[in-house]
């Protein structure tokens, strides 16, 4: 699945872009299905939520931890196909398991994460899958 590029870039750099590894519709899905993470209420035994208020001092998701398991559609999405999974063991040349997910929100009016945003360029949206050998 991966080329011989991407791996070789992974074990000389510790990491590689995958660009347009989903489509377009995958991607919308994606935002959609993360925007209603960000509208949970917090839970005590399930997911895990936090808020912060934004420079308006309205208070907003900043995280959302171990929500996999709660929303089926995001889950099918992200593993259904074993995508993610097949290129993370092939990163690492051996089996893999999903320890926990973890979506960050990057609000532009919100804190030090907005800062972060603005200093390093980044895109309003975008998703990185952290692999450690």
């Amino acid at each position: 699945m991966l080329t011989e590029a991407q791996k070789d870039k992974w074990h000389k750099d510790g990491y590689v872009t995958l660009k347009r590894f989903f489509d377009p519709a995958a991607v919308e899905r994606t935002s959609s299905f993360v925007d209603d993470v960000s509208g949970w209420d917090v839970s005590d035994d399930k997911w895990m939520l936090w808020l912060e208020k934004t420079t308006e001092s309205r208070k907003i998701t900043s995280k959302a931890k171990n929500f996999l398991d709660f929303h089926d559609p995001l889950r099918n999405l992200l593993l259904e196909d074993q995508r993610i999974t097949s290129s993370v063991e092939e990163l690492l040349d051996g089996e893999s398991r999903r320890l926990k997910e973890l979506l960050i929100y990057i609000i532009p009016t919100a804190g030090a994460i907005a800062r972060i945003r603005i200093l390093h360029k980044l895109p309003d949206r975008m998703v990185h899958s952290i692999v450690a050998p």
